[in-house]
């Protein structure tokens, strides 16, 4: 059995199951084995779908690529967004440039805030948002013209 035969009959039996509907899952096959891109609502489809494929007729195995996005998932650009807007609207962050970084609702914050609290609240900030799973603080502590001013630093 060819290759495109092969991927034809798993694409059949994908759009077929009713655990599957309304999942978006590219196909491809090479040499008998199968590859299986896109993305799905839950662990379960992503497993269905592998199984799927490998009782295709004439596949050899199944490379699996499916990412899972649960219902409610919200893209790293947005959480990034939303984090930033967060934070540029507190009052005890401004005028703080924090740089916002996420992968997979990972929020990694970078740059310099003023004092400790500044650092903490910035993460308790971020976690508050919607879609974040973590906050990595990687922000420095800045300091002012006034706090070197007291120390005795010239400008």
């Amino acid at each position: 059995m060819n290759d495109r035969t092969i991927n034809n009959k798993i694409q059949e039996s994908l759009l077929a199951d009713e655990r599957l509907s309304g999942s978006k899952i590219q196909t491809s096959v090479r040499n008998g084995v199968a590859k299986l891109e896109g993305r799905v609502q839950s662990y379960g489809r992503a497993l269905a779908a592998q199984e799927i494929a490998t009782r295709a007729p004439g596949c050899k195995g199944v490379y699996c690529l499916i990412e899972v996005e649960p219902v409610g998932f919200l893209p790293d650009r947005e959480v990034a967004a939303l984090v930033k807007d967060t934070l540029e609207e507190h009052q005890d962050l401004k005028p703080a440039p924090v740089d916002v970084r996420v992968r997979r609702g990972y929020v990694t914050l970078v740059g310099a805030v003023g004092s400790d609290r500044q650092r903490q609240l910035a993460s308790d900030i971020a976690m508050g948002v919607p879609g974040v799973h973590h906050v990595k603080n990687l922000l420095g502590i800045q300091a002012s013209a006034t706090t070197n001013i007291l120390r005795g630093v010239p400008l």
